[in-house]
């Protein structure tokens, strides 16, 4: 894993995306693309294929969560929110719907940036890591023969049990 991380940034203000691509780039990180709202961001994630995505919540045309719904459906990655939108229920929300962390955007007046911009930096850094494996064991799913399908005993009951678990943000 020797090739810098893929990034796309999606936020509405050229402000924050200016500020995110300097940051990660700053760290070595390789910021693909950006996006000014989630309609935008599906098109670039086609196009681009990154390793992580940075989100916002708040954007215009497609908002954040919108945005999670479709692409977790359509190609499931690892996603950072990165918004001021930051209310618990807003944050469990985003988690619900696939994405990976939550950052807070930093409030100028009394937020420590530099604490902000490793948490920020772990995080993708993380997120690509996961990414990373998950291409890496990835296989084909294999149907069961009729022989090795399960077969329940005389009581009806089955002899046989799979579980497959799965926490907030795995496949659907």
């Amino acid at each position: 894993m020797s090739a810098a991380p893929r990034v796309l940034v999606v936020d509405d203000s050229a402000f924050v995306r200016k500020v995110v691509r300097e940051v990660l780039s700053g760290a070595g990180m390789d910021v693909v693309g950006h996006a000014r709202d989630g309609l935008e961001a599906l098109e670039k994630i086609e196009a681009l294929a990154p390793d992580v995505v940075t989100l916002d919540l708040e954007m215009p045309k497609m908002d954040g969560f919108t945005f999670l719904r479709i692409l977790m459906s359509r190609t499931p990655m690892p996603v950072i929110v990165v918004s001021s939108y930051s209310q618990k229920e807003n944050v469990f929300k985003a988690l619900e719907l696939g994405a990976l962390d939550f950052v807070a955007k930093p409030d100028t007046m009394t937020t420590d940036v530099t604490a902000v911009r490793q948490e920020l930096l772990a995080k993708i850094g993380l997120a690509r890591q996961i990414r990373a494996r998950t291409r890496q064991v990835a296989r084909p799913v294999v149907e069961a023969t009729s022989s090795a399908r399960l077969v329940a005993d005389k009581a009806g009951a089955p002899n046989q049990v799979v579980v497959i678990g799965s926490s907030t943000g795995g496949p659907s």
